[in-house]
């Protein structure tokens, strides 16, 4: 059975995902709603550090500007644990800033690096947007 879910595409398991909760909400077991809802989304929204250099490469006008390695840096100089997960977060929102905004942080006199940084550590933990914030972002807007 698990090989022939490998051939669902994002879009099905999305869909089958909100049928199952339409069921459990109309059940009466609302108590595993959180929980089953959390372990689809968390194999659903997962963006692999080679998924996300892809992500980066195809990004214009500059593609890569922060390598895996120096957001490490910054992470660590930053006082942040970071695991896989938060360091591809602020791999690929940081890449998208450069990319994206860099005007911004020239025409303001600010240090590329630092506004990078900045606006890519409040994106990621923008109350608003949910665990999944980064990775719905570059799955579902971006590619």
């Amino acid at each position: 059975m698990h090989n022939k879910l490998k051939k669902l595409d994002k879009e099905d398991i999305i869909c089958i995902m909100d049928y199952i909760i339409d069921d459990m909400k109309t059940s009466n077991m609302t108590s595993y709603l959180d929980k089953y809802k959390a372990m689809i989304e968390d194999k659903v929204y997962c963006i692999t550090k080679e998924h996300a250099r892809e992500i980066v490469r195809d990004m214009k006008p500059y593609g890569e500007v922060y390598s895996m390695d120096t957001v490490r840096t910054m992470l660590a100089a930053n006082g942040i644990d970071y695991d896989e997960k938060v360091c591809t977060r602020y791999y690929l929102t940081m890449n998208m800033y450069a990319n994206d905004a860099r005007q911004v942080a020239e025409e303001n006199n600010m240090p590329v690096d630092k506004f990078c940084f900045v606006m890519a550590k409040s994106f990621i933990n923008d109350v608003d947007g949910g665990k999944h914030k980064v990775e719905k972002y570059f799955m579902d807007v971006v590619d």
